[in-house]
């Protein structure tokens, strides 16, 4: 069993595609193989998910349009796009199961075919994805399910965040979270653990964590764990970072190592040799960054916040030269600005970049790498300007380690 989905049991979805092909019914049949790719990305099996949705379409490819060829296509173009990057072939599927839906007059899938054109054009870093985005939510609320209205939340909050829109993406969470309390989502324990892990971004230390306490084992997770590292280590609690970046690299480990997965497992280990550093153990950081980086994801598939912060982390653990980012492409997302600012040893415009775009938590970290590379440099003045917002952020939050490692600069610039 792993994300709630028992994996002895996907043979059913075989039986039933089987005896529906046996019964030639060939659309039903490619709706189970469709709804059989989504347990399996469920069950942290995406690069099986993909190949199964592309199975049901192929399933559909020459049959007249109708309802299940326009869900069976739709789906498979969503797959594409969040667990392939194939952003470009997943907007000309979503596009032609678009028309499909209009057609046939169902605007359930006419919300789901917008997400996912949305979601795609974020991906290829055009900003105007989000308005696609915004019309699905507003067509979805009155028309699709609430499965289906809780997806269209989450990817509308995560390209809100890829496109810098911070707040925008914690206020869409907490509409996400309120709809699913009130219906019983059976999702409501992951949408509150994103919303923890928003509240940890934005600033919100306490919330977060009491939140994902309050979850009990519901809130066990490699999301979690995630938050957990950085807050335990800032509190001085090296052994808890430790076993929580240990969680989560142990739990990514299990899943199929598609792009998403892939990209978690880079950063998780980035992150557990910032606490190597921590617990004494030099020796093991250059394996963990080694490890970190011969993942290799092309930072053009995959999420500029995240490129953002394993670049800082890079450059913290004195591996800035590794940290040269090959970004192609016009159009860049306010991330990839912080990245090459960060990259670029510009981390106080780096910082304030991150406050104004309302990540309050990354902006608090490069201000502390920024205040050591200050301090080693014995930049006295530009110390003293930076001292107030570290220590401040880090005392709201009870980062005593490091206020401890603030603090001790103080009479330096006294």
């Amino acid at each position: 069993m792993q994300s709630g989905v028992d994996i002895s049991r996907f043979d059913l979805f075989d039986e039933a595609r089987n005896a529906l092909l046996t019964a030639r019914e060939v659309e039903a049949a490619a709706e189970a193989e469709s709804l059989g790719a989504f347990s399996l990305r469920h069950a942290g099996r995406g690069v099986d998910a993909l190949e199964r949705a592309q199975a049901a379409v192929v399933l559909v490819a020459d049959r007249p349009a109708s309802r299940s060829k326009t869900y069976v296509v739709a789906n498979c173009a969503r797959l594409l796009t969040v667990l392939g990057f194939e952003h470009a072939e997943a907007i000309q599927m979503a596009e032609t199961a678009l028309t499909a839906a209009r057609e046939l007059g169902l605007p359930d899938l006419e919300a789901h075919c917008l997400n996912t054109i949305g979601a795609a054009r974020i991906g290829l870093w055009d900003v105007a994805g989000i308005s696609d985005l915004e019309e699905s939510l507003r067509i979805g609320l009155e028309h699709c399910s609430p499965f289906e209205v809780g997806r269209i939340y989450n990817n509308l909050q995560s390209c809100y965040f890829s496109v810098g829109l911070v707040e925008k993406a914690d206020e869409t969470l907490r509409a996400s979270l309120a709809m699913a309390e009130r219906i019983g989502h059976p999702d409501t324990a992951q949408i509150a653990v994103n919303v923890a892990l928003s509240d940890f971004t934005r600033g919100r230390w306490q919330e977060a964590c009491d939140r994902i306490d309050a979850l009990g084992a519901s809130g066990v997770g490699p999301g979690a764990d995630s938050m957990f590292m950085e807050v335990l280590l800032a509190r001085d609690d090296i052994t808890g970072a430790a076993a929580a970046c240990d969680r989560a690299i142990a739990g990514v480990r299990e899943d199929q190592q598609d792009l998403d997965a892939a990209r978690m497992l880079q950063v998780f280990l980035a992150q557990r040799a910032r606490i190597a550093v921590a617990e004494g153990r030099l020796a093991a950081v250059a394996a963990l960054v080694e490890e970190s980086l011969s993942i290799g994801v092309d930072v053009a598939s995959t999420y500029p916040a995240v490129t953002a912060w394993l670049t800082l982390v890079l450059v913290e653990l004195g591996y800035g030269d590794r940290a040269a980012l090959e970004i192609a492409g016009e159009r860049l997302m306010p991330w990839h600005d912080v990245a090459l600012d960060i990259a670029g040893g510009r981390l106080a415009e780096a910082a304030e970049q991150l406050e104004t775009m309302g990540d309050v938590t990354f902006a608090a970290v490069t201000r502390l790498v920024a205040l050591r590379s200050l301090a080693a440099q014995g930049r006295r003045a530009d110390v003293a300007e930076l001292l107030p917002k570290v220590l401040g952020f880090y005392r709201s939050v009870g980062g005593t380690r490091y206020v401890r490692e603030a603090e001790a600069l103080l009479p330096s610039v006294a």
